[in-house]
């Protein structure tokens, strides 16, 4: 099991309003905290987009190796 938290990130401009996580393009939520616990063995790029203040997307990405 892995837990993502976003909640902490912060938005010099404002709040943020949304969290929109990816998993390997395909598996999208969007929450501030995530609890994936269906990784199966192999390599998952994440990516995490931000959207707060003027609405702009901040993404962030990492690779993860699950064994």
């Amino acid at each position: 099991m892995v837990i993502f938290i976003a909640k902490s990130s912060s938005d010099p401009d404002g709040q943020i309003y949304n969290y929109h996580w990816q998993f390997n393009s395909d598996k999208i939520i969007d929450s501030g905290i995530v609890i994936w616990s269906n990784a199966l063995e192999g390599f998952y790029k994440i990516t995490l987009t931000e959207y707060g203040g003027h609405r702009y997307g901040c993404k962030n990405q990492t690779n993860l190796s699950c064994n």
